[in-house]
């Protein structure tokens, strides 16, 4: 499923723990997806970088942040 360049701006600025499941859906693509589109998406977590190292895989560390506020940054080149 394809998603609007639209979708993925909307996303700037929000909290990653706070997204619907569409949005979820819109952030997993665009972070796999978004060079194709010149997307680029990152998340500045307020987590202890001491518990982001520890993470033992991708879904760990997005547990973590999840739990500490962050925010989605959405840049379109």
């Amino acid at each position: 499923m394809e998603h609007s360049i639209e979708s993925a701006l909307a996303l700037n600025g929000k909290d990653r723990a706070t997204l619907s499941p569409k949005e979820e859906q819109i952030y997993n693509y665009f972070c796999q997806q978004g060079r194709k589109f010149n997307i680029a998406i990152s998340v500045i977590s307020k987590a202890p970088q001491s518990e982001l190292k520890q993470a033992k895989s991708s879904q760990h560390y997005d547990e973590i942040i999840k739990r500490y506020g962050s925010e989605i940054t959405v840049k379109a080149n």
